[in-house]
Parts: C-alpha cells; sequence; structure tokens
C-alpha cells in the first residue's frame, strides 16, 4: 500500500525536486520507479504514472545537459556529478564526457581572456598585473582539472587524444595563451629594449609569477616541461632585447 501510494505520488514530488534543482533526489526516485512501473503500465493509472513520470524524466535531462552548457562566464560547479546523474538517466558516457570537457574549457578560456583584458586595462606594476591572471585562473584550473578527472573516472576512459590526455592537450592550449599574455603585456611596456633597473626587476618579478603559475598546471597534467620550455624561451627573447639596447647605446 505505502508503495502504491508513493508510485501515485511520484509525479508530483518528481516535479517538485526538478524545480527546486534537487537532481540527485529526482534521478533516485526515477531510477528506483522505473522498474515496477515498466512492469505494470498495462494497468491504466500506473500507465498514466509512467507516462508522467518518462516526460519529467526528459525534462531532467535536457535540464541536465543544459548545465554543460552553460554560458562560459558560469563557473561549471558539479561537472563530475552531472555525468552521473546523466548516465544514470541512460545518457551516452561518451556524449556526456565530451559536453563535460568542452563545458570546463570554455569556462577557463574565457576566464584568461577576462583576466587578461583585465590585466591590459590596469596601470600597476608588471608583476602585479602578471599576479592578477594568476589569481584569477590558476585556482579554477586546478577545480576544474580535478573536476574533469573524475568525470573520466566515473565513465571509465582517459580521454586520450594521440599522446597526450585530454587535460593535457587543453592545459597546454589555455597555458601557452597565458604565457603569450605575460610576453605581451611585457613588451607592452617596453621591458625587453629598457635598460632601467627597476624595469628588469619587474620582468624578472613578473616572470617568476608567470613561472608559479605554469608548476601549477605541470602538478595536474603531463604539459609540465613544454610549458617550461615556452616560458625560458620568452625569457630567453626579453634578455636578448636588453642585450641589444645596451649594445645600441653604448655605439651611440
Amino acid at each position: 500500500l505505502k508503495r502504491l501510494e508513493f508510485l501515485f505520488e511520484l509525479p508530483r514530488k518528481l516535479s517538485a525536486a526538478v524545480a527546486a534543482k534537487r537532481y540527485e533526489e529526482a534521478v533516485r526516485s526515477l531510477t528506483a520507479t522505473d522498474e515496477i512501473l515498466r512492469k505494470y503500465e498495462h494497468i491504466a493509472s500506473l500507465g498514466e504514472i509512467r507516462k508522467e513520470a518518462s516526460r519529467i524524466g526528459d525534462e531532467l535531462r535536457a535540464s541536465l545537459r543544459g548545465s554543460l552548457e552553460a554560458e562560459p562566464s558560469e563557473a561549471p560547479d558539479e561537472l563530475a556529478q552531472r555525468v552521473d546523474l546523466l548516465v544514470r538517466l541512460g545518457a551516452d558516457p561518451a556524449e556526456c564526457e565530451r559536453a563535460a570537457y568542452a563545458c570546463g574549457f570554455a569556462h577557463l578560456t574565457w576566464l584568461l581572456r577576462t583576466a587578461i583584458g583585465r590585466a591590459d586595462a590596469e596601470s600597476g606594476s608588471l608583476p602585479l598585473r602578471v599576479a592578477s591572471i594568476v589569481a584569477d585562473v590558476a585556482p579554477r584550473f586546478v577545480a576544474v582539472a580535478d573536476a574533469l578527472e573524475a568525470v573520466s573516472a566515473r565513465v571509465g576512459s582517459s580521454r586520450r587524444s594521440a599522446d597526450a590526455t585530454e587535460l593535457d592537450v587543453l592545459a597546454l592550449s589555455l597555458f601557452s595563451e597565458y604565457i603569450d599574455a605575460v610576453e605581451r603585456l611585457a613588451t607592452g611596456r617596453d621591458v625587453s629594449t629598457a635598460a632601467d633597473e627597476t624595469t628588469e626587476r619587474e620582468v624578472a618579478q613578473a616572470l617568476e609569477v608567470a613561472g608559479d603559475c605554469v608548476e601549477t598546471a605541470a602538478q595536474k597534467c603531463g604539459v609540465g616541461d613544454a610549458l617550461r620550455l615556452k616560458l625560458s624561451s620568452l625569457a630567453s627573447r626579453v634578455a636578448a632585447g636588453r642585450l641589444e639596447a645596451t649594445i645600441a647605446d653604448a655605439k651611440r
């Protein structure tokens, strides 16, 4: 009798749970009642309940998928949980995983470019401007990387692309863009051609901050060596620019 009472209450409770974004509760109720409703759907009243539950389930799947296709400015929280719920509702695991990675990378790219734009507009010292980018991006990169690793663990995948994991590919792209921005911020202030002692110290500090950010990436993925090489190349170009400026000044 209690089970029947629960079944008759199911559509109302499901709708309330979905409306309140209590997705775990809704999925648990759907999966717990699916077998019995399927077994007795030939009974008119239970057949109607199954149809209504199925409709609400479709809405729930759409809502969960929508959360993986959110605006890049929205932090992709609970990626692993959303993928887990979708898989439990019968969604294709590989498709869910692809959507989660696209969501996470879109957010990190938006975050990086927004932080770079702010640093471009600021008038503070070069190290502080570079540090402001790191403060915005590095913690979120770690959080999103952890979430994506949890997603892949949930669906039993390593997301391999050629000889690198998908996370490696994303990190290399993201942090290469970050190092390019550091170079642009530096050269925009003529640090590669200035022999001024204060400016040189700023450059050294900025490159040190950038190095810390690269090490953050290296802890979460396998592209540390490539990023260190790129950063080292930037340091060499800046140093060469200062040397050329000094020689030119001496000749004059």
